[in-house]
């Protein structure tokens, strides 16, 4: 006999996706509080949302919202005939003292910034081009960190490209006065963090009945949470 399955109501459904935003809130808090390893967190509920496999189905897909609504973009243009060996589009990069660290492009008001569909939002548009030449998306991103590192599993073996960008500083950048002296958080984990606002905000805009309210801070705030990054990678090295 065929197991039985119960299927949740479009209520349940909501109530799911609630849960799942208050998720992305809290860890976002926690992470300009200055613990960065949020965003694995993040990365995961992130996919929950939008990640659509054989076996399982997005929430959002569900409830037949996550091809029908815009999202924020407030990435930079992505320019693939830049000479310079890389780019990241969701954050910068900046020195404070003696430490070089990438924060988010801009956690604060997005509402100026245009709205796109998914498939380009999600799987066309690049973020990320490293000295190598290899492109990431929002998709990669989200899933390389959820799938592999840390967010719903750790494998023991790395995707080459997104380990060269996560732990060998593919995108290039150093201070010029020390060469071995790259950021000391990461860039995917920061680019996280960035998508999950652009989320929050094009999921407020979609359903103002849940009231979300989202976590937006000053430039200085995220200066000042970045710096907290830096310390807690030091103490941890």
């Amino acid at each position: 006999m065929t197991e039985k399955k119960y299927t949740q109501s479009y209520n349940e459904l909501m109530q799911q996706l609630k849960e799942q935003i208050d998720f992305l809130i809290s860890s976002s808090k926690s992470f300009d509080k200055g613990n960065e390893a949020e965003s694995k967190r993040l990365a995961n509920h992130i996919r929950t949302l939008l990640h659509d496999t054989k076996n399982s189905k997005s929430l959002l897909g569900q409830l037949k919202k996550k091809d029908k609504m815009l999202y924020y973009d407030t990435a930079w243009k992505f320019d693939p005939k830049n000479l310079a060996p890389s780019s990241c589009c969701l954050c910068s990069l900046t020195l404070q003292g003696s430490n070089l660290y990438y924060i988010p492009r801009n956690l604060g008001d997005v509402s100026q910034n245009r709205k796109i569909i998914f498939c380009d939002w999600w799987e066309k548009q690049v973020v990320i081009g490293d000295k190598h030449h290899s492109n990431f998306t929002r998709s990669d991103l989200v899933r390389f960190v959820a799938d592999q590192d840390g967010g719903c599993h750790v494998d023991p073996v790395l995707d080459k490209k997104y380990a060269e960008l996560s732990r060998f500083n593919s995108m290039g950048w150093e201070r010029i006065k020390d060469k071995s002296d790259a950021a000391k958080n990461r860039v995917v984990l920061s680019c996280i963090r960035q998508i999950t606002h652009e989320v929050v905000k094009s999921l407020a805009d979609e359903f103002p009945e849940l009231l979300i309210k989202i976590p937006e801070y000053s430039s200085k705030e995220s200066f000042d949470a970045m710096r907290l990054h830096t310390q807690l990678h030091t103490q941890l090295k």
